[in-house]
C-alpha cells in the first residue's frame, strides 16, 4: 500500500506543484587574505579547566598567528576584558607588534568597550565569528583542543 501511495503522489501534478522544494542555499565563504606574520591573529579563551592548579589558574587565553601558526598561551585565574587587553599589550603587541586584524568568537570579553577601545586606539580591525559557529574561528579552536590535550600531562 505504501508503494501505491508513493506512485500516486509521484504522478499527481497537483502534488508535485505543492510539494516543498528541498533546495539548499550555499554561501560562499569569505576568505581573509594572509599577508605577513602576526598580521592576523585568532584570539580565544578556554576554561574552566579541571586541571589541578595550585595557582588557581583554570582559564587560558591564546593567540594563534594565522600566517605562521605560532601560538602564545597564558593561564589566568579569571578572564575579563581587562585581562584580555593586558594579555594583548604584554604578550602580543610588545613582542610581535600590532596586527592588522584580530579574529575572535563572541565571548563576553570581546565585544566589551575596553577591548574595542584597545583595538580602535591601535588601528586594529576586529572580526567576530558567527554566533554558535565556533568553526569560523577554527585556528584558535583547533589550538585550544591541542592545548587541552597537553595540559593534563604537565
Amino acid at each position: 500500500m505504501f508503494r501505491d501511495v508513493v506512485k500516486f503522489v509521484n504522478r499527481c501534478d497537483t502534488c508535485a506543484r505543492s510539494k516543498a522544494r528541498n533546495t539548499v542555499t550555499y554561501v560562499t565563504p569569505q576568505l581573509i587574505p594572509v599577508t605577513s606574520p602576526f598580521g592576523t591573529i585568532h584570539l580565544d579563551i578556554a576554561g574552566s579547566l579541571k586541571v589541578d592548579s595550585r595557582s588557581g589558574k583554570t582559564y587560558f587565553i591564546l593567540a594563534t598567528d594565522r600566517f605562521t601558526k605560532f601560538v602564545e598561551v597564558k593561564a589566568l585565574i579569571k578572564v575579563t576584558a581587562a585581562d584580555v587587553v593586558k594579555y594583548l599589550n604584554k604578550r602580543i603587541f610588545l613582542h610581535h607588534g600590532f596586527p592588522e586584524m584580530i579574529i575572535t568568537d563572541n565571548g563576553k570579553q570581546f565585544p566589551a568597550e575596553m577591548f574595542e577601545k584597545c583595538l580602535r586606539d591601535n588601528n586594529i580591525r576586529h572580526h567576530s565569528s558567527s554566533i554558535y559557529h565556533p568553526e569560523a574561528n577554527g585556528a584558535a579552536e583547533r589550538t585550544i583542543g591541542t592545548v587541552k590535550k597537553i595540559l593534563p600531562c604537565e
